[in-house]
């Protein structure tokens, strides 16, 4: 990973984390944060009549 990679802040269970995605060769998924593709993914699972789930805690 790059020094200057970014990283996408990401809240799990109530603990702050960072996450990297890499460099993709995808053109609909340059530049884009973990929240863009994630609210991508599930615009296209609710056309199909489903959703993503939420992360659980226990």
């Amino acid at each position: 990973m790059r020094p200057t990679a970014k990283l996408d802040d990401l809240t799990v269970c109530g603990a702050p984390k960072k996450l990297y995605l890499g460099e993709s060769d995808a053109p609909s998924l340059k530049n884009s944060s973990f929240a863009d593709i994630e609210k991508a993914l599930n615009n296209a699972l609710v056309k199909a009549g489903s959703s993503l789930p939420k992360i659980e805690c226990e």
